[in-house]
């Protein structure tokens, strides 16, 4: 078998003596002595095989390549279903907990708001941090908080505009609002009925 390198030099070597036998002939000719064909006829029969061989190199090669490119296409491929998959799953979950987030939120607004009307029906006047709006604005703080692992420290998420973290006593939810309606709450446990 012949390598890429064997070819290059016995190719150097035949067009070299084919060169040389060709000077020969035209001297042959010009002196009008007789010249033998035979080995230019058989060294020209074997460039033309050194030049097919390279040929079919070039070809085996962009076979080669183009069945590379072929396999890194269905790899990739391949690599693209498993994550479309795998994002697919992702928007299923991000999408029932975005709805479940919602139904908690409305769930956790509506239950403050009846537990205002609540203390104002027993005479006591809760503090502003107590009201719907209040507590809206720190839910949307702790949302923007949440989601960070998408935005980064940006204020926005996509067209959703996000306000900015608000100062809490504690990063965990529950935590927090027990601190800042500790003192309503005491109250109404240390009412006399």
């Amino acid at each position: 078998m012949m390598t890429e390198d064997t070819l290059d030099t016995r190719k150097a070597e035949v067009t070299e003596r084919l060169a040389d036998l060709r000077r020969q002939r035209g001297a042959a000719l010009l002196d009008g002595n007789a010249f033998d064909h035979a080995e230019i006829d058989q060294l020209t029969a074997e460039l033309s095989a050194i030049e097919a061989a390279e040929a079919e190199a070039v070809r085996r090669e962009r076979a080669t390549s183009a069945e590379q490119g072929r396999q890194r296409r269905r790899e990739l491929l391949a690599a693209f279903k498993i994550e479309d998959a795998r994002r697919l799953k992702a928007v299923a979950d991000a999408e029932t907990a975005a709805k479940r987030l919602g139904e908690a939120l409305a769930e956790a607004l509506g239950a403050g708001a009846d537990c205002v009307l609540l203390m104002q029906a027993l005479g006591l006047k809760p503090k502003t941090a107590l009201e719907k709006r209040d507590s809206e604005i720190r839910f949307g703080g702790r949302l923007a908080v949440a989601l960070r692992p998408v935005t980064g420290h940006r204020q926005t998420l996509g067209h959703l505009i996000l306000p900015p973290p608000a100062p809490s006593h504690s990063a965990d939810w529950v935590e927090d609002e027990a601190y800042i309606w500790a003192a309503e709450v005491a109250a109404i446990e240390n009412m006399e009925i």
